[in-house]
């Protein structure tokens, strides 16, 4: 039996179309392991949706609360949350409890392992050592589409595909040895870039130094018969009605 998608069309009732909110939780009610991984912007329809949109947005904004709320998507009802994303009202698909495993069903396969103080000690030395500042989400590039792009370019050049070889990985002998490695490394690399930078600093300083070294300073001239006067010292200073309506009147975007 065929089902046409026309057919599925007329089983949706007006309600299947707009956004109906369940209700308005803390953000931190809600674990993002229940993201489905798709969200989508929303936008008010037309001019008769922009007030009800703001006050949503706005309210929402004030209490810091998430929403909770159904709608259909692609003829199949989905449980979503609805976020404030820089003054824009974003709905992220979210799974349903049965669908996610929870962490208690994998603890069976991790093991209670003693550890000592010294090695505590030196993994938060390497992780102190390796926190990323002033993070920029968007210095990450997706190295699959660089390395897609890499070998398009070859077969366009017509140039053979050579398979890179897989860095060696040392073995692990002791987890100490390894730990005061990593260690090391971490804290070289922070020093290395601190040097870099100082380095960087000093070379400014002195072609600043050698431009005012090209320029001469020139005394003016006092003129005949007056006496020249001190030169100045200058100072340096240092009304809608429900939120389900509101919502309802809304145009979705897909993110990303």
């Amino acid at each position: 039996m065929v089902i046409e998608e026309d057919e599925l069309e007329k089983l949706r009732t007006k309600s299947d179309r707009s956004i109906n909110i369940e209700g308005f939780v803390a953000p931190e009610a809600l674990d993002p392991v229940y993201h489905a991984g798709r969200t989508y912007y929303l936008v008010p329809d037309g001019a008769v949706g922009q007030k009800p949109y703001q006050l949503l947005l706005q309210g929402m904004e004030e209490r810091g609360v998430h929403a909770l709320a159904q709608v259909v998507v692609q003829q199949r009802e989905q449980l979503v949350l609805l976020r404030s994303m820089d003054g824009v009202l974003t709905m992220t698909i979210l799974n349903h409890q049965m669908k996610v495993k929870m962490a208690d069903s994998f603890k069976d396969e991790i093991s209670e392992e003693e550890t000592s103080a010294e090695e505590l000690k030196l993994t938060t030395t390497l992780i102190n050592a390796s926190m990323i500042e002033n993070f920029d989400f968007s210095s990450y590039t997706d190295r699959y589409i660089e390395k897609l792009t890499e070998l398009i370019q070859l077969k366009v050049d017509g140039e053979e595909v050579v398979q890179v070889p897989d860095a060696e990985e040392p073995k692990i002998i002791n987890l100490m040895e390894a730990l005061k490695k990593s260690v090391a490394e971490a804290q070289s690399a922070a020093e290395a870039e601190a040097v870099a930078a100082a380095t960087e600093a000093v070379a400014d300083a002195t072609e600043v130094g050698d431009a005012a070294a090209v320029a001469p300073k020139r005394k003016p001239k006092a003129a005949a018969g007056k006496k020249q006067a001190p030169s100045a010292k200058t100072k340096r200073d240092s009304g809608a009605s429900g939120t389900g309506s509101a919502a309802s009147r809304t145009r979705e975007r897909k993110a990303g």
